[in-house]
């Protein structure tokens, strides 16, 4: 599809403004730096934090440059100021000089405001000129002028074809099950998840197949790990980001704005500027995660007393609705007997349309509760639970 994209600027027949974004690890630089190696035309893949002086040193050398723009162009590279308009009209010759190319930035999301207004104007430039392109990578969609084309993740069949190659063989598919469940498609968590579980033992070759054991579902390779602490640690240096990144992170996947604003402590327009601020990073889409691992690490690297005041917040949020309330009951550490009502509330009111349910709260009110009501509401919950969860209606009678 790419290659398709660019073969009119190859033959010289248009000019190109091209933007592909999507998350970490999804295969952004490995794609582009393919199409780059394929293509029949001179190209150039520099950092977008590249120094525009640095940058015009690279490109290749243009035997038709207009003096002007050959002048101007090596006053920049001498350490000289050039005029915005200048500099533009410059590097827009030389793509013209070097018809067909194709320029690469990567990472552009890592610019400035007024860094990344610069590559704009110069990519409307650029669409103007038959047999250029500019082509760059971001994880946010990147602005006009740009024609963006997002990546998607891979499907479970495409993620067992790049794991299968990697091996050499074929994958156990309670493995391939498990890789795609924690990974979700992206390429590179996929790679990192397989030789990570291969150098723990958890999965094994006999020189003829391949065998799997079942590791624990917290378990996460230490680099796709610092890769998202990477990208949470620049979230969380915006304070309104914080309140909501960890809050969203902590409540349930369903839970809708207004629970998220009031636990997060943020008004309606602050919770609006958060959450677009963590979609413009890759981290939030559609007002969820974007991946399931941003959450996982997010939850792994809150304090427990961090977790404690969102609990607190959430049951003082939900006092009247007492079962969704109970799911904070043991992060918030409150006093037993406010745990036990609660829990006592949440059973209450649930028991006429979820009578399993409300005998899991009771089971968790155990627990908090003391002597003689202790034993009644083991009792009752494992007799409610007896023909739905045998196990733990065992439990609870031989704690009593």
């Amino acid at each position: 599809m790419l290659q398709n994209r660019l073969t009119p600027v190859v033959q010289k027949r248009m000019g190109l403004a091209l933007g592909i974004w999507g998350d970490a690890g999804i295969g952004k630089t490995h794609q582009t730096q393919e199409l780059l190696r394929n293509l029949p035309c001179q190209n150039l893949s520099l950092h977008a934090t590249t120094a525009l002086s640095s940058l015009v040193q690279e490109v290749p050398k243009a035997k038709k440059l207009a003096l002007w723009a050959e002048h101007n162009l090596k006053r920049l590279v001498n350490g000289e100021t050039l005029e915005k308009e200048t500099l533009l009209a410059a590097l827009s010759a030389l793509f013209a000089a070097l018809a067909p190319f194709v320029l690469h930035l990567e990472d552009i999301h890592e610019l400035d405001d007024e860094r990344l207004e610069f590559i704009c104007n110069l990519a409307k430039r650029v669409q103007k000129v038959k047999g250029a392109a500019l082509m760059v990578t971001s994880r946010r969609e990147p602005p006009a002028p740009f024609l963006g084309l997002e990546l998607e993740s891979l499907s479970q069949a495409e993620t067992q074809v790049l794991l299968e190659t990697e091996l050499k063989s074929n994958l156990p598919k309670e493995a391939l099950q498990w890789i795609y469940d924690k990974a979700a498609g992206n390429p590179l968590y996929s790679l990192e998840y397989l030789r990570f579980l291969s150098r723990q033992g958890f999965l094994w070759s006999n020189g003829k197949t391949w065998h799997w054991r079942r590791p624990e579902n917290n378990l996460m390779p230490v680099t796709v790990e610092a890769l998202i602490e990477q990208l949470l640690v620049q979230a969380r240096a915006e304070p309104l980001q914080r309140y909501v990144l960890e809050s969203k992170a902590f409540l349930p996947l369903d839970s809708g704005d207004e629970l998220l604003q009031k636990v997060a402590r943020v008004n309606k327009d602050e919770l609006q500027l958060a959450l677009t601020g963590l979609s413009q990073q890759g981290i939030f889409k559609d007002k969820g995660f974007a991946h399931p691992l941003f959450r996982e690490v997010t939850l792994k690297t809150l304090s427990s007393e961090r977790k404690r005041n969102l609990a607190r917040r959430a049951i003082n949020v939900l006092h009247d609705k007492p079962e969704q309330a109970a799911l904070f009951v043991e992060e918030a550490g409150i006093e037993p007997s406010q745990s036990l009502a609660l829990l006592k509330r949440a059973a209450e009111k649930i028991s006429k349309d979820n009578e399993v349910e409300a005998a899991r709260f009771l089971a968790r009110a155990v627990a908090f509760a003391e002597g003689e009501e202790k034993g009644e509401l083991a009792l009752e919950a494992a007799d409610r639970l007896r023909n739905h969860d045998m196990n733990t209606a065992i439990g609870l009678t031989e704690s009593v």
